[in-house]
């Protein structure tokens, strides 16, 4: 390749040093991308509000069988490459829904280096999360709504990326890459009328969008000839005094969402019911495919107390509450990793439940359980952890036909996922939702497949907290 065309792959970020590139992020598909393209000498500014008030937009009709999508406009603000934006291509309800969803699971953007090994990069130093497929379902829904908007099958869709922009957070140009031939972006917030910052910038284009909550910037990253697009390399510009918050999503070009046949769920008068008190005390499988284990006292009432009297040391600073959609899952309280002796201990010991090493663990988080099927968060890991902190807690499995009745300090443990054929698929066998009518309280946590709580070390700046961000991203 010419010096100004690099051969690399997939995702990745470019920054120039002089006249050495550095590639920081890339994937396995190999691409070639021209860093020499001229850049625009004109910026246009695209603004999905404005949008709407035109008079004359140029309008692609959109079709599919979501309601909401149907009923949505998308303008094309260019023609070639093309580039559309959807305005309100989220509801207000949703976009809450997953900025709420993620409290308590960020972690440090990370890139990839040459050898596929991830790290935290100055060039990308915002915070991201990955989901699981179908997490709840209202990201169920979501995933077909946005494969009808790329007119691609949902089940090229990868895992959505929640990302989340602090002031003078953001990602350097890159491009997402051949291996991945459209993307979608949505803004999940507004930002303060004050921010001048926080813009999807394409620099060869000429194109700045401006952060409108609910809005969706869909555009290919390859040719029609399905070659790297070089033109399409984008900025993610730092708010100045906001916190932005986005969902990326990336399409494949081979199939990749996949899941393990789910039988018909049970009557809950049919289930059979496991109580966790007559279990022996190192626990015991409820289900060995896919595998839950239920362990009496796993916590000893002293734990139990210490963690709820986390949130009263906190009183004030916990407004995650996520009131959109009756019976969901709520988090309460974000507990900080090993913010006390008892918090590392309860950590360790979960570790050793899990057979996993800590550094996989995530944040631990005070949540209100989810009281209707599909949305209660199963979390973001390969397997999900959950401690009732109420004297009593009556947790159905409706495709395992299991109820198993938890008291105050007993736990369950189940797997997300599943290797089939060397190939990953989402286990939704382990959907679970609790009953009864009474305000219940739990311990939820997740075990990432990857090590993820050296990253937190690496990075040397302080986090906005999620509790500290108004209605409107503005910081308070």
């Amino acid at each position: 390749s010419s010096s100004r065309d690099f051969v690399l792959g997939g995702s990745f970020l470019l920054r120039k040093r002089g006249l050495k590139l550095e590639v920081l992020q890339l994937l396995a598909t190999m691409a070639v991308v021209n860093i020499g393209l001229a850049r625009a000498t004109q910026l246009v500014q695209v603004d999905a509000k404005k949008l709407l008030a035109s008079e004359a937009p140029a309008v692609d009709p959109l079709a599919g069988s979501d309601a909401v999508l149907e009923q949505r406009l998308s303008f094309v603000v260019s023609v070639d490459p093309k580039i559309a934006v959807v305005p309100d291509f989220l509801t207000a309800a949703e976009c809450d829904h997953l900025v709420h969803l993620v409290q308590g699971a960020w972690r440090p953007s990370r890139v990839s280096t040459l050898s596929l090994q991830e790290k935290v990069s100055n060039g990308r130093t915002s915070w991201s999360c990955e989901t699981r497929y179908s997490q709840t379902s209202v990201l169920e829904r979501l995933e077909h709504r946005l494969a009808g908007l790329a007119g691609l099958p949902v089940s090229q869709i990868q895992k959505l990326h929640l990302v989340r922009y602090a002031p003078c957070e953001h990602f350097e140009e890159h491009h997402d890459g051949q291996g991945r031939p459209k993307s979608i972006f949505v803004y999940l917030n507004d930002l303060s009328e004050h921010d001048t910052g926080g813009h999807t910038f394409f620099p060869v284009l000429g194109l700045s969008f401006k952060p409108c909550r609910g809005t969706a910037v869909v555009w290919a990253n390859t040719t029609p000839e399905g070659e790297v697009d070089s033109r399409m390399v984008h900025v993610g510009q730092a708010p100045t005094c906001s916190v932005k918050y986005g969902l990326n999503c990336f399409f494949d070009h081979e199939e990749v969402r996949k899941f393990i046949l789910v039988a018909p769920s049970f009557c809950l008068k049919d289930a059979r019911v496991v109580s966790a008190m007559d279990l022996p005390e190192q626990g015991s499988m409820v289900c060995d495919e896919p595998r839950v284990i239920a362990v009496p006292s796993f916590l000893n009432q002293s734990e139990v107390a210490h963690i709820l009297e986390q949130m009263t040391h906190h009183a004030g600073q916990d407004s995650l509450s996520n009131s959109f959609f009756p019976g969901v899952t709520e988090v309460i309280h974000v507990l900080e990793m090993e913010g006390t002796k008892t918090i590392a201990t309860v950590e360790a010991r979960m570790s050793t439940l899990a057979h996993l090493p800590v550094d996989h663990l995530s944040k631990l988080r005070i949540v209100q359980p989810g009281t209707k099927q599909g949305l209660c968060d199963r979390g973001f890991g390969c397997i999900g952890f959950y401690v009732s902190l109420s004297e009593c807690d009556d947790v159905f499995f409706p495709a395992l036909g299991v109820r198993v009745v938890l008291r105050s300090g007993d736990a369950i443990i189940w797997h997300n996922g599943k290797m089939v054929e060397h190939c990953a698929h989402e286990d939704l066998r382990s959907l679970r939702f609790h009953l009864g009518k009474l305000v219940l309280r739990g311990l939820d946590a997740s075990f990432h497949a990857a090590p993820i709580r050296h990253a937190f070390q690496l990075r040397t700046d302080i986090p906005v907290t999620d509790s500290s961000v108004a209605e409107g991203g503005t910081m308070i």
